[in-house]
């Protein structure tokens, strides 16, 4: 957590939580999107803003007043499935730290953006 925030760093995350809070991935059976969505928030927050996140399943488990430590643990699983987190490969006691994949969704940003320009330029010559 000693890592500075910057603008762009802060962009970074508001758009992170917006496509979160946007998509709608097809989930497994006996998953929720809401409880999804609320564990990959409540993460999200024990970092600077998305950087370096570590809390147990059982301090996640108990903000969300899910008391089973198992079923956060799969939200978490699912959570780096989908990409969402990545591992750091770093421990904080018992918590692995993650950190929220900003970079990806830049990466894509950009590159549907580049999609659009040339999909719109190619309809205009036309």
């Amino acid at each position: 957590m000693n890592q500075k925030v910057t603008p762009e760093s802060f962009d970074a995350y508001r758009a992170w939580q917006k496509y979160i809070l946007s998509t709608h991935p097809k989930l497994p059976t006996g998953f929720k999107r809401a409880t999804l969505v609320a564990y990959a928030l409540a993460m999200a927050i024990k970092g600077t803003n998305g950087l370096d996140c570590f809390a147990s399943d059982s301090t996640i488990a108990g903000e969300l007043e899910i008391y089973r430590r198992g079923l956060i643990g799969n939200y978490r699983r699912l959570a780096l499935e989908l990409g969402w987190f990545v591992r750091t490969g770093k421990r904080r006691g018992r918590a692995e730290v993650l950190r929220a994949l900003f970079r990806t969704l830049l990466l894509r940003a950009k590159s549907d953006a580049a999609r659009h320009l040339r999909n719109f330029a190619t309809r205009r010559m036309s």
